[in-house]
C-alpha cells in the first residue's frame, strides 16, 4: 500500500515554505486563474496545484512518469474524480471521531484508534473494491502500481482479520494482566494476555469453582486509579500499535488525496482549455545543449479562462539557444506571448500538458519574473531604484540552468542607460548559464543583444501596413520604433489637438 502517483521511489511532500520568487512569478504570469480552475473550489487541490507549479522537476523520467500518469487520468476522468472522492469520504469520517483528551491514557488511546479504524476499515475495502475494477483499464506505472497493490494486500483475508482483531481489542469481557514477581515480591512488568475462553458450564450459567478475587468498593477512589493505572500500563503497547495503525491508515488516505487530487486539477484544466476549442499536448523533453523551446500555437492559459474568444496563437521557432528578445509594436501580444512561454515552461516541469499545439523544453532549476511594478507609493525609492533592488535579490538567487522572464525590465531610466546597463547585465548571465527571455522597446538594447549573441532568438509583433496589430510574434529583428503613434491616432481626436484651419473663401 504505497502511493507513488508524483515520484517513481518517493511519497509526495508539499514544501513547508514557499520558495523566493513563487508569489511574483504566479502574479507575473497570472497563474490564479489556472489555480482556481485546477482547484474547482477545492483548497487542497488549490495548495498541491500552487506547489507543484513552484517547484519545476528536472529529472526528465520524472516528468516523463507524471505525463503517463497525467494521460491515464485524462482518458479516465471520471474514474479520476471517483478516486479523489473515495478519500476524501474516508478523511471526512475520520475526522469526524471526537479526539478528547487520549494522549496521557492508553485505554482513551485505544478506544479512539479502534474507533477510527472501524471507520476507515470500510472505505479501504471501497478503495480496494475500486482498484479491482480500475487495474485492467490503466497503462501507467504509477497508476498500474497503485491499483496491482491495493488488489494484492487488501484481500476478502485481509478484512476478515481485520475484523476480528477489532472485535478482540474492544475487550467486551475485561482484560486479563499478567505480572512476574520481582524484589520484595512486588509485581512487575504489566503483560497483557489474550482472553480467555469462558468454560462451557460457565456460558451455560452453572456454577463454577470460586476464584481468588477481590472486588474493590466503590467509593474507594485510590483502589480505582490504581486498577486504572495497571490497566492502562497493561494495554500501553497494544493501544500505541493500535494507534499506528490508524494514523497509518489515515496518511495514506492524505497522501493518496494529495496526489490524485493535483492530477484531478489537470483534468479540470485541460477539460476547461479544450472545451473552448484550445490546443493542449504532451511536451517533449530537450538535452540541455538544445533550444530552450520551441514549438507551435502556443498561447497564453489564462486568456481562455477568462472567457476571452479571440485566443491568438503563436509558432516559437527553433533557434533559442541562449535567449529570446521580444520586440514590436506597442500592445502587439509581446507580453503575453512572455506569460505563455513561462506558464507552458512550469506547466511542462511540473508533469502536465502545455497550452500548445506542439512543446518542446529545455528543463530549468527556477523560473523567474522580473516584470514591471507601480512605482513605491512610500516614496523609499524611486521606479528604477525598486527595479534594481528586486532585480539584485533575484541574482542572488539564481544559478546555473535557471530563467529570468523580464518584461521592460529597465523602464525606469532613460534609453541610454538602461541600454549599457541592461547589455550588461543579461550579458553576464548569458555567461553564467542564465537563459533570459526579454520583453523590451529599448531598440538600442535589444540591437546589442542580438548582434552580440547569434544563440539569441529575436521575435517582433507584427505590424500591418495600416497599423493594426495581429498579435503575432515572428522571427525578425527590432525596429527603432514601437510604432506609438498608431495608439495615438487610435485614441484620437484629443481635446488639447487644435482645430483643422477653416477653409478660405
Amino acid at each position: 500500500m504505497q502511493v507513488r502517483l508524483m515520484f517513481r521511489d518517493k511519497l509526495y511532500t508539499p514544501a513547508e515554505n514557499p520558495r523566493f520568487g513563487a508569489d511574483d512569478v504566479l502574479t507575473d504570469l497570472q497563474l490564479e486563474d489556472v489555480l482556481l480552475t485546477m482547484a474547482g473550489g477545492d483548497r487542497l487541490v488549490y495548495q498541491v496545484a500552487q506547489d507543484v507549479l513552484t517547484h519545476p522537476l528536472t529529472d526528465h523520467d520524472t516528468i516523463t512518469y507524471r505525463q503517463q500518469v497525467l494521460q491515464d487520468c485524462l482518458e479516465r476522468p471520471e474514474a479520476t474524480a471517483e478516486l479523489y472522492g473515495l478519500c476524501t469520504k474516508a478523511l471526512k469520517t475520520e475526522r469526524s471521531v471526537y479526539i478528547g483528551f487520549v494522549r496521557e491514557n492508553p485505554s482513551a488511546i485505544l478506544s479512539r484508534a479502534r474507533t477510527v479504524l472501524n471507520q476507515l476499515v470500510p472505505h479501504l475495502r471501497t478503495l480496494a473494491t475500486f482498484a479491482g475494477q480500475e487495474v485492467s483499464q490503466v497503462r501507467s506505472t504509477g497508476l498500474t502500481s497503485l491499483y496491482s497493490g491495493l488488489v494484492q494486500d487488501l484481500d476478502d483475508q485481509f478484512f476478515e482479520d481485520c475484523q476480528a482483531h477489532l472485535r478482540r481489542l474492544a475487550f467486551s469481557d475485561g482484560v486479563i494482566i499478567g505480572r512476574r514477581l520481582g524484589p520484595g515480591n512486588e509485581g512487575v512488568e504489566d503483560l497483557l494476555h489474550p482472553p480467555e475462553k469462558a468454560p462451557l458450564v460457565e456460558r451455560m450459567g452453572l456454577p463454577t469453582r470460586t476464584a481468588l478475587t477481590y472486588q474493590i468498593p466503590a467509593r474507594d477512589e485510590a483502589g480505582g486509579a490504581e486498577l486504572s493505572a495497571i490497566q492502562g500500563r497493561g494495554l500501553n503497547q497494544i493501544a500505541n500499535a493500535t494507534a499506528q495503525a490508524a494514523d497509518f491508515l489515515r496518511y495514506f488516505f492524505e497522501a493518496l488525496q494529495r496526489e490524485i487530487g493535483f492530477y484531478l486539477g489537470a483534468v479540470r484544466l485541460h477539460r476547461q482549455l479544450t472545451g473552448s476549442g484550445q490546443p493542449t499536448c504532451m511536451p517533449a523533453l530537450l538535452d540541455e545543449d538544445d533550444d530552450l523551446v520551441r514549438g507551435s500555437e502556443l498561447y497564453d492559459p489564462h486568456l481562455p479562462l477568462v472567457g476571452e474568444r479571440s485566443v491568438i496563437r503563436n509558432d516559437v521557432p527553433a533557434g533559442a539557444r541562449t535567449g529570446i528578445v521580444i520586440t514590436g509594436a506597442n500592445s502587439g501580444g509581446k507580453s503575453t506571448l512572455l506569460r505563455a512561454i513561462g506558464s507552458a515552461q512550469l506547466m511542462a516541469q511540473a508533469g502536465m500538458f502545455v497550452p500548445a499545439r506542439s512543446w518542446s523544453v529545455r528543463t530549468t532549476s527556477r523560473v523567474f519574473t522580473h516584470f514591471a511594478r507601480e512605482e513605491d507609493s512610500g516614496m523609499v525609492g524611486g521606479r528604477f531604484f525598486d527595479e534594481l533592488k528586486r532585480l539584485s535579490e533575484i541574482i542572488e538567487h539564481t544559478k546555473p540552468g535557471s530563467w529570468i522572464l523580464m518584461n521592460e525590465t529597465f523602464a525606469g531610466t532613460n534609453e541610454a542607460e538602461a541600454a549599457n546597463l541592461g547589455d550588461d547585465l543579461i550579458g553576464a548571465l548569458r555567461d553564467s548559464g542564465v537563459p533570459v527571455v526579454l520583453v523590451t522597446h529599448n531598440f538600442d538594447l535589444a540591437g546589442r543583444l542580438v548582434e552580440a549573441d547569434p544563440g539569441l532568438l529575436s521575435l517582433r509583433a507584427e505590424r500591418l501596413e495600416s497599423g493594426q496589430r495581429t498579435f503575432r510574434l515572428l522571427p525578425a529583428d527590432p525596429l527603432p520604433t514601437a510604432f506609438g503613434r498608431d495608439i495615438y491616432q487610435r485614441l484620437a481626436p484629443w481635446p488639447y489637438d487644435p482645430a483643422p484651419a477653416a477653409d478660405a473663401r
